[in-house]
């Protein structure tokens, strides 16, 4: 799934990753914030078989995921983009708690796949 993934009222400078849920966070960030203001930047995961992805922050954060495309096994879904969660109505995501929410919908196909960078 591709989409883009927004950091706002963090309460220091880190990084975010994305991963597939139910599987190993990776050791690389997808997306590296500064200590204030909004930080945005494109992001592609691969979601699990219910198509879900989670998002762990190294400080904690508000996340924004917007979807804008999914990659299925044999093309490139675009979608109309639409905001698949946000925190920011509610508690921030914080270390050690993956924030994980349902990206497959809305057009994207639920064997959605992270097979373009």
């Amino acid at each position: 799934v591709s989409g883009y993934l927004t950091v706002v009222q963090q309460t220091g400078a880190g990084w975010v990753t994305a991963y597939r849920s139910g599987g190993s966070r990776p050791g690389v960030a997808s997306l590296n914030y500064g200590a204030s203001g909004p930080v945005s930047g494109n992001t592609v995961v691969e979601v699990n078989h219910r198509g879900e992805a989670c998002f762990y922050v190294s400080r904690s954060a508000h996340l924004i995921v917007d979807v804008t495309a999914g990659h299925s096994t044999q093309s490139y879904v675009p979608v109309q983009p639409f905001r698949a969660g946000t925190t920011v109505s509610g508690a921030r995501a914080t270390p050690g708690r993956p924030y994980c929410v349902r990206v497959a919908r809305n057009g994207v196909p639920s064997n959605a796949r992270a097979d373009v960078a």
